[in-house]
C-alpha cells in the first residue's frame, strides 16, 4: 500500500465515520498496522489468516465499522467477532473489478438500512 494510500485513507477516516471498510487481507493489514507493506494493491500470497482476523477485529473496534477482509474466506468483524464467508473462487483474484463489484453491493445494503447486523452483513458478502 503507498505512502498516498495511506494517507488519504487517514485523512478520511479523521474527517468522518465509515459504516463499511472493505479491502483484501493485504488492504486491510496496511490499514492496521503501518509498517505493513507488499507489492501493489493485489492481496499478498500467503497472508496468515489469523493475522487478518486480528487486524480486522481491531480494526472494527477502533473505527465502529464493519470491517470485510476479502480473501480465500471473506473475513467480516463487527469489532467483536469475526465471521467468515467460505465458498470462494480462487479464479475471482485473476478478474479485474470483483473487489468494487463487491463494494458496490455492499454500498446498495447499506443504503437501504446502515444499521445492519454482522449476520446480515455476513449474507451480503454472500449475495453476488
Amino acid at each position: 500500500c503507498s505512502s498516498l494510500r495511506r494517507q488519504f485513507i487517514g485523512e478520511l477516516l479523521k474527517e468522518g465515520r465509515a459504516l463499511v471498510i472493505k479491502g483484501n487481507y493485504s488492504e486491510i493489514m496496511a490499514l492496521y498496522d503501518s509498517s505493513y507493506s507488499s507489492s501493489g494493491v493485489d492481496a499478498q500470497e500467503g497472508l496468515a489468516e489469523d493475522l487478518v482476523k486480528e487486524a480486522a477485529l481491531k480494526l472494527a473496534s477502533d473505527t465502529n465499522a464493519f470491517i470485510v477482509a476479502t480473501g480465500s474466506k471473506d473475513l467480516i468483524s463487527d469489532g467483536k467477532k469475526v465471521e467468515e464467508v467460505t465458498g470462494g473462487c480462487s479464479q475471482m483474484a485473476l478478474v479485474t473489478g470483483t473487489g468494487c463489484m463487491l463494494g458496490a453491493v455492499i454500498a446498495t445494503y447499506m443504503a437501504e438500512d446502515c444499521s445492519q447486523s454482522l449476520m446480515t452483513m455476513s449474507l451480503i458478502v454472500l449475495s453476488p
